[in-house]
């Protein structure tokens, strides 16, 4: 998920993550989502952890859900385009 070369989701993405282990999308790298972003997760998942950004690049409106197991917010980084 972009430790180094960036990944292009072309359609609509569903991180599932059903530990309490770390997920990092677009850690070092650019990731380009086209579609629609939902994260299910008993943790918080962190987009661009380290260098890396996300880019919401669909021609129309996109949708940016979160399902925490627990109480957790819905938070975008800075870098997040």
């Amino acid at each position: 998920m972009t430790a180094t070369n960036p990944d292009a989701y072309n359609n609509d993405v569903t991180f599932i993550q059903n530990s309490t282990g770390l997920l990092y999308p677009n850690y070092n790298g650019n990731s380009a989502y086209a579609g629609n972003l939902t994260i299910t997760s008993p943790v918080a998942v962190t987009f661009g952890a380290n260098t890396g950004t996300a880019t919401f690049s669909g021609t129309g409106g996109q949708k940016h859900q979160c399902n925490w197991w627990h109480t957790h917010s819905c938070l975008y980084q800075a870098g997040d385009k």
